[in-house]
This record gives structure tokens, C-alpha cells and sequence, in this order.
């Protein structure tokens, strides 16, 4: 990894920052917490706390309170103390978790220990913030948690406390440079593809000898046709992911639009172009790659038609580029990835231990987190709005080569070697296992426009198609949708079955049928609470349905993006719930929970797609529809009471006692079943699950998908599990 130091909020780096009383007891205190001298194998000695060395949180004697929004307090303080300054602003740029317009506010600190099984020890600082509002009862809530990485220069202090070195001083400096160059042609794949982008940025790379530096001329527009008919055979070119930003900041980006693109032909001038295309021009020029691909300028914009064939192809842009570079740090196209001004502060160190050890560490602010964990500078680096973008999740998993741009670091990931990403390599295995991970990560991210929902990964979508055969379905596949049908939203925005209905009828924007997880803009699961049917390892799913028929009508030039309809023809069983739901108690991961019941006893789950306050609901004229079966780890019970026994194997073991017996024998007939040891019965051990249908109005056996159901053989004994659907009849019916 190659890293740079930004620029410090301290008169000079390295001198100790100046600090209020309060403050001067953050500096970390070795001979507090038990510590003791070990020597290393290298020969320097170092802190260990006690001999397991284990993770931990180790208190800090600074205890502030203080008033909110006005920080009185510190705000007094900050022009005299660094520290203090460091944490108004932390603060102020901090977002509540909950709701808290004024109150009083308490800050403790203390330090993250993390030294078990790794090279460094003194990894952060935490800020735990909380708030206190005065009612008819003092209420305290926790509001954030601010974060602090730590690092230092070599010498005695870093290694004594095993923290992280402080980055060099310029990230594009030749070293790193160099260092990533010679990756480069070890991470190469063997690539026979024609493939060229229909526009790239033409930087004017011509130079003679590979030691000498670059002509630079103008930055220009440039077609694939004037590339390649240079005649010196097909070029590497570069790629740019990154955040247009909120609305008010995209909407001032630099683009190409049918207006300008003759003039962008000629000359674009950089120094009207957003930062992020500033940067991004550098980086090529230091690494001598003459041609640049960025969305804004090499797609024109205000033309739909352009765009959707471009967007048809942007995972083939990705997947085919020398390097993808990966702006991680930066929240708008007009915020810098080369040069992100940081917080910082360097806190002075003594050790109490070994008197020889003396120095500085350096704080750097990551602020707010929602996990108690303050992680290393690589993570930190490039957590932020980049990796919550819906169309990064496409460019980051296809693209072969990253460099990805954070706070003080360039993560560099090729090939299959990654460390934080989930990457599409040469190796991995394209099967539904994987999509179905793919999308549910990906329905999380956000997104400019709510249209993009589909287009955003048409690029991985074309990828897996060319490799299965398998036809694609509004985000989904249609040799898996016995599985993958069922998934579910926690925290449903509709409150109500007429309402929901309303929408799958007449949306605002139609994103995709009923049936599809991508039709809302929000997160989706494969699974309900800890239910997860499609785990091939400890499952086994079957399917026990037929899909007959399924299409999708294509909104544009791309196969793999927008849709205006689809449809899924499906042979089942299925039966009319004749049973009134209550909700149950528990509320889990925000999903409200609800069961039917027969003689007083469960039988069945429901996750709805809807959300209601009514604790019973009465919808008889809904459908269950079975879609398929997986083994119940937990059951093994008989009615009788009696013990359960695998079924045996052809060819091996004992049979049941009445073996002739025809329910017994359809039971051997279904891998994974049980017979009782007392009464020769067999014994339920497979979950059916399915979907909870609603007709829609004036079209007979056609329907709207609008929850999922699942009964479980042990969680529902002594009538749940494939034994819940064993009257009902198989019909064909429509879903839209």
C-alpha cells in the first residue's frame, strides 16, 4: 500500500500540540493500565499490557461536559488548546443518531488496544458522546461515537506502542509511483477482446523513450475511431469511479452535452473541470497513460439515447481498463482525492516504563462511526460516500486493477489479490450463490437517480449471462427463482395492503415488477430474520415449482437495464389463506413478524411487504404460493413422541419397520427425511416456504407478490414444516 501525509492544522510536524489542563491527560499513559517491557525479534523492546496482549478499551481521565448546539465550553477553550479545537469540529460535523436539538452533552474517551495476532498495538482513539434532555424525566442518549486513527514516526515512540508509521509526504511521489508500476505488469491477465470505449479523454501522451518525461499538450474528447486509427494497435486507458455528490454539487459537474461535444473535440479546458477530473488527469499523466475514460465527460448527457448505450456497456469499460481508479475519499466530483485536508494532532508521549522512550504520535479525526471499533488507516481511508454508490458496487467488482484513493493512502488491489472488497477475479465463481451476495449488498447503496436501479449493474448482469446462458430477469435469473424469489425489506414504507397494491399499480416510477427485489428503493435480504432457505451447505433447498413462462419488456438499448413490465408464469401448489395472522411479539432486524395458527398452535410465519399498527390481520383473499423446501436442522420429532432416524441409504443400514408401508415409502423418496423409531412414521423435517400473493383486479390468475411465508417442522410441531401444504392443489398463475 502507498500512502501520503496531507497537510497538518499544527504550526509544524512533529512539535507537540499545545493543551488545556483538561486535555493534557489524553496523552497516552503506559504505566496506567499494568504494562510491562518485552523484546521483540528484532531486538527493540516494546509495551505489552499483560501477557495475552488482548483487544480492549482502555480509559482515558478526561471527562467533559458540555451544551449543545453552542459548545460553550469548548468553544472557550479551542482558540488555546488543539485538542479541544479538534473536537468542536468533530462535533459539529458529526450526525446524531437520534434526534437532539439542545441539551447537555457528556465526552469520554479512551483508547482502542488491538494487538492479538497483529503488528500493531495503539490503533485509535474513541469519543463517546452522549446527551441529556430535561423533561418530566432527565433522558440520556447516545448520540455519536467520533473516531480518531493514530500513527507516528519511526523512532523510539512507535515502536514502543507498535502504532502505524505516518505516511510519507506525497502520495504521487516517484517512490509510490514506481512501486506501483512494477505491480502492474505482475497482475496482467491474459485479455482477447476488441473492446475500446466509444469516447475517452486524449491527454497527449508521446513520449519517445519511456525514461523521458511526457509531452503534455492539450486535453481533448476523443472518438474510439480517431484512437484506433492511429494504427498502433489498441491503447491502454484509464477509468474513473467516483461520486457526482448531492444534487446541488452534480448538478454544476463539468459534462458533455450535444451543445458542447464539438467543442470538447478540439479542447477541454482543465481548469473549468471539477477537481476529481483535475485529479484524475494527473494520476494518468504520472503513471503515462494517454487516454482517460470519466462517465461526465465521455458520455453525452442530455442525449438518452447515447446514454443508454454507453450505460449498456460500462462493466465491459471497467472490466477492460489498465487501471480503475477509485476516488474512496471524496464525497462530490469537487472535492480533491489527491490532496483531502485532515484534522490532526500530534499528542506528546513519555514513558512512565522505559524513560528512553520519548516522542510523538499523531491523531488523525475519521469522524462519526457506528461501531465502537476504531480501525486501521486502511479502512478508515476509503470509508465513505463512494462505497455506499449504487454504481461503484459495479465498477469496483469488475474492474481487473484499483487504485483506490483515500484520506492518507493508496489501496492498491489487482487481480485476485484484495483485501476489502468482494472483486470479480479470473477465478471466481459465477454461480447464484454469488448474485444473490452481489444484490444484496448492492440494494443498500445509494443512488442519484431511482431509474439506475437496473442499469447500475447491467455491466456485472451481461457478465453473468455470457457466462451461465441463463436468462435475466429484472435483476434476477430465472433458473434460481425457486430461491430467490423469496427475499424481504425490513422496515416496509407502506402501511398499509391498499397502499402497497396502490403502488404495484400505479407507481411514481416503475422500477420492476412485484416480484423483483430491485421495484424499491431499499435494502433487500435473502432471507426472513434468521431463516435462510438458499444456504446450499446446511439446507439443502429443492424447489417445488415449475417457472413455465418469464419476460421482461426492456425500457432502451439496454438488454440488462430499465424495465417497463415482466411477468413469471409458475406451476405450484398453492392454497387461499383461510387464516387469520397475528403479530408476534418479536421484532427482528425491523422486520415485523407475523403467524397464523391452527388449534391454538403455529404454523406458519409471515414476513408482509406492507407494515400495519393492527395486531391481527384479516386477509383471506390472499394466496400462499410454494415455491420450495429445505431441511429443518432443528427438527426430529414425531407426534407420538418417539425419536427420529435418518432414512436409510440404498444399499446400506436397516430399513424402517414397515417398510412396505406407503407412507414411510414416499417419505424415502425425499433425500433427507426421518422415520420414527416408536410408530414407523415418518417425521417432517423439511421447511416449506413461498410467497403470499394478492390478485390483481379484472385479470384472473394473475397476481401481485406481496409478502413471504415459511413453515418450519420444529418451530411450528406438530403441523408445520411441508406438512402445512400437503391438501393443496397445484395451479398456473401469473405474477407482475
Amino acid at each position: 500500500m502507498a500512502s501520503r501525509q496531507p497537510s497538518l492544522d499544527i504550526d509544524k510536524a512533529g512539535a507537540a500540540a499545545k493543551l488545556c489542563e483538561r486535555c493534557q491527560k489524553v496523552p497516552f499513559d503506559d504505566a496506567k493500565h499494568g504494562g510491562f517491557a518485552a523484546r521483540s525479534d528484532l531486538g527493540f523492546d516494546y509495551l505489552k499490557l499483560d501477557h495475552d496482549d488482548k483487544w480492549r478499551f482502555l480509559p482515558v481521565d478526561f471527562d467533559l461536559a458540555d451544551s449543545w448546539p453552542d459548545l460553550k465550553v469548548l468553544s472557550a477553550s479551542a482558540a488555546a488548546c488543539q485538542f479541544c479545537h479538534m473536537l468542536r469540529l468533530s462535533l459539529k460535523e458529526a450526525e446524531f443518531k437520534v434526534e437532539f436539538e439542545s441539551g447537555k452533552i457528556s465526552v469520554k474517551l479512551s483508547y482502542a488496544w488491538r494487538c492479538v495476532g497483529r503488528r500493531f498495538a495503539l490503533f485509535g482513539l474513541n469519543a463517546a458522546v452522549n446527551g441529556f434532555q430535561y423533561g418530566e424525566e432527565e433522558k440520556t442518549q447516545h448520540l455519536v461515537r467520533l473516531r480518531f486513527t493514530i500513527d507516528a514516526d519511526d523512532g523510539p515512540c512507535q515502536q514502543w506502542l507498535r502504532i502505524q508509521p505516518t505516511p510519507p509526504n506525497e502520495i504521487l511521489g516517484q517512490e509510490n509511483v514506481s512501486r506501483i508500476t512494477a505491480l502492474l505488469p505482475k497482475s496482467e491477465t491474459p485479455q482477447h477482446t476488441s473492446f475500446f470505449p466509444t469516447r475517452v479523454l486524449d491527454l497527449e501522451y508521446r513520449p519517445k523513450h519511456k525514461e523521458e518525461e511526457p509531452v503534455i499538450g492539450r486535453v481533448r474528447l476523443a472518438s474510439r475511431e480517431e484512437v484506433l486509427g492511429e494504427g498502433s494497435g489498441q491503447p491502454p486507458y484509464v477509468a474513473l469511479s467516483y461520486c457526482w455528490g448531492p444534487p446541488e454539487q452534480a448538478s454544476t459537474q463539468s459534462i458533455t452535452t450535444s451543445g458542447n461535444i464539438q467543442a470538447r473535440m478540439s479542447d477541454i479546458d482543465l481548469q473549468t473541470a471539477s477537481m476529481v477530473i483535475r485529479d484524475a488527469v494527473a494520476v494518468c499523466r504520472k503513471f503515462r497513460v494517454r487516454y482517460l475514460w470519466i462517465d461526465a465527460l465521455c458520455i453525452i448527457q442530455d442525449d438518452s439515447h447515447d446514454w443508454q448505450r454507453e450505460s449498456a456497456v460500462m462493466g465491459k469499460i471497467f472490466r477492460n481498463a489498465y487501471f480503475t481508479i477509485g476516488a474512496a475519499f471524496s464525497k462530490s466530483c469537487h472535492e480533491s482525492f489527491l490532496s483531502a485536508p485532515l484534522s490532526t494532532i500530534e499528542f506528546p508521549f513519555s514513558s512512565s516504563i522505559n524513560p528512553a522512550v520519548k516522542g510523538t504520535y499523531r491523531a488523525v479525526a475519521r469522524g462519526a462511526g457506528s461501531i465502537p471499533h476504531v480501525w486501521e488507516k486502511s479502512y478508515e481511508d476509503i470509508e465513505g460516500s463512494w462505497m455506499g454508490r449504487g454504481w461503484v458496487v459495479q465498477e469496483k467488482t469488475l474492474a481487473r486493477r484499483l487504485l483506490l484513493f483515500g484520506a492518507t493512502s493508496i489501496r492498491v488491489e489487482f487481480g485476485n489479490d484484495f483485501t476489502l472488497f468482494h472483486r470479480l477475479g479470473e477465478e471466481t465463481p459465477l454461480n447464484y450463490d454469488f448474485w444473490r451476495g452481489f444484490t444484496e449488498s448492492y440494494s443498500n447503496c445509494l443512488l442519484t437517480f431511482d431509474k439506475d436501479r437496473l442499469p447500475a449493474i447491467s455491466g456485472v448482469a451481461r457478465f453473468f449471462a455470457e457466462a451461465t446462458g441463463d436468462q435475466y430477469l429484472a435483476g434476477m435469473w430465472r433458473r434460481d427463482l425457486w430461491s430467490s424469489l423469496f427475499w424481504t425489506k425490513p422496515g416496509q414504507e407502506h402501511n398499509s395492503l391498499s397502499t402497497l397494491l396502490d403502488s404495484l399499480k400505479s407507481p411514481n416510477k416503475y422500477l420492476a415488477p412485484s416480484w423483483s427485489w430491485a421495484r424499491d428503493m431499499c435494502y433487500s435480504a435473502y432471507a426472513f430474520g434468521t431463516f435462510c432457505p438458499s444456504s446450499k451447505l446446511t439446507r439443502q433447498p429443492q424447489p417445488l415449482c415449475k417457472i413455465l413462462d418469464a419476460g421482461c419488456v426492456v425500457t432502451g438499448l439496454n438488454p440488462f437495464g430499465e424495465v417497463e413490465s415482466g411477468f413469471i408464469v409458475v406451476s405450484a401448489k398453492v392454497s387461499t389463506l383461510e387464516l387469520d395472522l397475528v403479530e408476534i411479539g418479536q421484532q427482528l432486524f425491523t422486520h415485523q413478524m407475523w403467524q397464523a395458527h391452527i388449534d391454538g398452535v403455529p404454523v406458519v410465519e409471515f414476513g408482509l411487504d406492507w407494515t400495519t399498527s393492527s395486531k391481527t390481520v384479516r386477509q383471506h383473499e390472499l394466496l400462499l404460493l410454494l415455491l420450495g423446501c429445505c431441511i429443518d436442522n432443528a427438527a426430529g420429532r414425531c407426534i407420538c413422541g418417539g425419536d427420529s432416524k435418518p432414512l436409510p441409504t440404498e444399499g446400506g443400514g436397516s430399513h424402517p419397520p414397515d417398510q412396505e408401508d406407503s407412507n414411510v415409502q414416499e417419505a424415502a423418496d425425499r433425500d433427507g427425511d426421518q422415520y420414527c423409531t416408536k410408530c414407523s412414521e415418518p417425521v417432517e423435517t423439511r421447511t416449506a416456504y413461498g410467497l403470499l400473493l394478492c390478485q390483481a383486479r379484472a385479470r384472473a390468475s394473475t397476481f401481485y407478490r406481496v409478502g413471504t411465508f415459511n413453515s418450519q417442522p420444529a418451530k411450528h410441531f406438530p403441523h408445520g414444516g411441508l406438512k402445512f401444504c400437503t391438501s393443496w392443489e397445484t395451479q398456473t398463475v401469473t405474477i407482475i
